[in-house]
């Protein structure tokens, strides 16, 4: 008995360090959505910035929390307005207000590069033959399946915004490139296109 509880304990141990990697999909809801603003005609932009690490780890999980400290913008564009709107993904920015900087949203396997756990403990590999190392590669090559699957459910992707529509999702910004300090004020941008007229007009929303 002693025999087995010893690779047993061992394995629960190494888990709690972080050698065996997990990954729990927490779903978000538009219900913490803060603030808005509209264009004239009614096109209106609501958003939720995750800046706190633990926010974005419990949302989006540890690696992005404490490797980049990337930050999440879940946002909410409601059409109210008679025209179909244009909007894309790359056309999200987080500008920092004292340093003028700005961010430009990730794509889809950049989110995923950031958020994925490597296999990088080879303490799990080496201790007792292999025999833990097993399953922690199995553990996080699921870990990042889900992931992955969590990361394309919430991503923003381009659409048309028709009018008495909307559409939500998350864009990401990795501030660790440009040094953006946490503590600063942020705001997001985005461009919106009346597919009709061609004319573009630009939301900003103060982030908190």
């Amino acid at each position: 008995m002693r025999s087995f509880l010893l690779p047993a304990a061992l394995l629960l141990s190494l888990g709690s360090m972080g050698c065996l990697r997990s990954y729990n999909a927490t779903p978000l809801t538009n219900a913490s959505l803060q603030g808005s603003v509209s264009t004239p005609d009614g096109v209106e932009l609501k958003t939720k910035a995750f800046l706190s690490p633990s926010e974005v780890a419990e949302k989006f999980g540890t690696k992005l929390a404490e490797d980049r400290q990337v930050i999440p913008v879940q946002v909410l564009l409601t059409n109210k307005s008679m025209a179909s709107y244009r909007v894309l993904r790359t056309s999200f920015v987080i500008e920092e207000v004292s340093q003028k900087v700005r961010l430009e949203a990730l794509d889809s396997s950049q989110m995923y590069e950031l958020g994925r756990h490597g296999y990088g403990a080879p303490v799990c590999g080496m201790i007792f033959g292999g025999i833990l190392g097993l399953p922690s590669l199995i553990t996080t090559m699921n870990a990042n399946d889900r992931l992955r699957e969590d990361y394309n459910r919430k991503a923003f992707v381009d659409s048309i915004v028709e009018p008495n529509k909307e559409t939500a999702g998350v864009v990401m910004f990795d501030p660790a490139a440009r040094a953006l300090y946490r503590n600063g004020k942020y705001k997001l941008v985005v461009e919106l296109e009346n597919t009709a007229s061609k004319a573009k007009v630009v939301l900003e929303q103060p982030l908190s």
